[in-house]
């Protein structure tokens, strides 16, 4: 899975927004007691709720059965990309044989 997948984005988002607006004055807070409004701390709570509910869907995706022997094929063959990772094409294409003597044979 991409750091820049839309549920790793979403997950990171909700981790700073939770540091910055409770973690962060933890650090410099001798007496440990919370100061926090009925409001905060019900926001705290879904802001947590949140955050386990992204991290149980980034392990999913990341131990998702489907890309478990996954072929990426732009990294396989890189020569049939040009400079800006653009699908430039194939100089050949290998088919099946014919198989009309196969046919006329039995």
């Amino acid at each position: 899975i991409s750091q820049d997948s839309k549920a790793v984005r979403d997950l990171n988002k909700a981790k700073n927004e939770y540091y910055l607006a409770y973690e962060k004055e933890q650090l410099f807070d001798a007496g440990g007691k919370s100061r926090l409004t009925r409001k905060q701390l019900e926001h705290r709570r879904k802001l947590e709720a949140k955050i386990n509910s992204l991290t149980q869907v980034v392990e999913d995706l990341k131990n998702n059965v489907l890309f478990t022997n996954a072929f990426e094929w732009r990294f396989e063959f890189p020569e049939v990309l040009d400079d800006e990772g653009r699908f430039t094409g194939f100089d050949v294409v290998i088919g099946n044989p014919p198989y009309l003597r196969v046919r006329g044979a039995s």
